[in-house]
């Protein structure tokens, strides 16, 4: 039940930032509420790629091998980190839209810049749960640990650019 639970936190994310949009939606310039909708949107889709790469293989293996349940668990949440990420930069493109009403245009590449470079460390999501799948043979403890550090190593993409679009988004504020 779990492994189906937690792919559905994605849309909630969603939804926080959609609230948040619609409240200031009379505020916030066309460009910069499709900014902020983006920064999350593309790196949720790609986490729930993510996702269903590892409920591809972890399903059949959690069904048959009940020890690999918390294995798997595990895997799907680290997933998840890429799109914490994601709701982050757009929390702090939304805050920082905020506080620039009266200047927006000049936010709006800065912005655009932003979203671009998270969608780019997005793909780190897929990429992680791929290298995660692949190294677990689901029969040793060696191959859990290999597996963990794989899906690390492709982590490290969305955090990378995660720093980058926050300096762009920051720079010069």
């Amino acid at each position: 039940m779990v492994l189906f639970v937690l792919p559905s936190t994605l849309p909630l994310y969603g939804f926080a930032i959609s609230f948040l949009l619609l409240g200031r939606s009379t505020v916030l310039s066309d460009d910069l509420q499709a900014a902020v909708a983006l920064t999350y949107g593309a790196t949720g889709f790609l986490t729930g790629v993510g996702h269903g790469i590892i409920l591809w293989r972890g399903t059949a293996v959690s069904a048959l091998r009940k020890e690999q349940f918390g294995r798997v668990v595990v895997l799907m949440a680290m997933i998840e980190v890429a799109v914490l990420f994601a709701f982050a930069l757009a929390f702090l493109v939304f805050t920082t839209a905020l506080d620039h009403v009266g200047d927006q245009v000049e936010l709006v590449p800065k912005a655009d810049s932003a979203t671009q470079l998270m969608a780019i460390g997005g793909l780190g999501a897929p990429l992680a749960a791929f290298m995660a799948m692949s190294a677990y043979d689901l029969q040793t403890a060696g191959s859990w640990k290999k597996g963990i550090l794989r899906g690390a190593v492709g982590l490290a993409l969305p955090a990378t650019f995660f720093v980058l679009a926050y300096i762009t988004i920051t720079a010069g504020v």
